[in-house]
């Protein structure tokens, strides 16, 4: 009898450690994103906002249009224009009608943007490396090959 336990055992604690794991990458999100919004939150802008900058600064030379930014944006369902609009307020965005289509505006990025944007990098990248630090080595790859897999079966 000692040995059903002892399998009962083995089966409760490889079902606590499961969800002990997926309550720690639930926290280390909800961590992760606190530590976004606190970057956002000093730029008074939002992620969303913050992608369509990044998007937009991708190629300097080139006008966008709303639709082209849409399709380069992490979330599908956000509302461009929106975005757009309240970023061409705080002067972030330049919009401009295009000559050969009126019904197509080209979105450039402002001085102001780049500077923004460009301040919200060096934030991040602080932010990244702190992070970095603390996942180094051997275990680190292993914790990646895990985390692929658990990825994998939500899919």
């Amino acid at each position: 009898m000692a040995k059903k336990k002892s399998k009962k055992n083995k089966k409760n604690k490889s079902k606590d450690l499961s969800q002990d794991i997926l309550a720690n990458i639930q926290s280390i999100h909800f961590l992760y994103e606190k530590q976004l919004d606190s970057i956002f939150t000093t730029l008074d802008i939002s992620n969303e906002q913050y992608n369509v900058l990044g998007i937009v600064n991708n190629a300097p030379n080139r006008n966008y249009s709303l639709k082209e930014i849409q399709a380069l944006l992490p979330n599908k369902t956000t509302n461009t224009t929106r975005l757009v609009n309240k970023l061409h307020l705080k002067k972030l965005l330049a919009k401009t009608v295009d000559k050969s289509d009126k019904r197509r505006l080209n979105i450039t990025l402002t001085q102001t943007g780049a500077d923004l944007l460009a301040k919200g990098n060096k934030s991040m990248t602080a932010m990244n490396q702190k992070l970095n630090n603390t996942l180094k080595g051997k275990p680190s790859k292993l914790l990646l090959e895990k985390l692929i897999d658990l990825k994998k079966g939500l899919k």
